[in-house]
């Protein structure tokens, strides 16, 4: 005779995927990133960077939310007129960095001293909405 589950029984596995699944498809349906205020973009990029670590949704998902995350960051950037220091390297603007990685650049894989790394982290801050690590 099979199982049958209570309202009291705790969430399965697969219950939190189907709820990341669809909470990640409710941010997908948003406004284009464009349409929406600035402060309202940083929160919706917190719940997609936190939807995206936690790797519980479907891979097409986690790709959908990945490139979503990346156009609300590229708007907000611009908005907020963010520049990113020169990579004395190659001169490229673009940085990049893994989980657990040291930040690089992305057009030589130059690792920067540690003032262009904090310059990027702050501006990273900035766009993220986390002004905790600014004095």
């Amino acid at each position: 005779m099979p199982e049958t589950r209570t309202s009291d029984d705790e969430p399965t596995e697969q219950d939190d995927q189907r709820s990341d699944e669809q909470r990640a498809q409710e941010l997908l349906d948003r406004p284009h990133p464009k349409r929406r205020e600035t402060d309202a973009l940083q929160d919706e990029l917190s719940a997609v960077w936190d939807l995206i670590t936690n790797e519980q949704v479907t891979f097409d998902t986690l790709d959908r939310l990945r490139a979503r995350s990346q156009r609300i960051f590229s708007v907000i950037e611009n908005r907020l007129g963010i520049e990113y220091p020169e990579c004395e390297n190659c001169g490229s603007w673009s940085w990049g960095q893994e989980p657990g990685e040291p930040l690089h650049c992305e057009g030589c894989d130059q690792i920067p001293d540690e003032e262009v790394r904090e310059e990027v982290h702050d501006k990273w801050r900035r766009v993220s909405g986390d002004t905790e690590g600014e004095a």
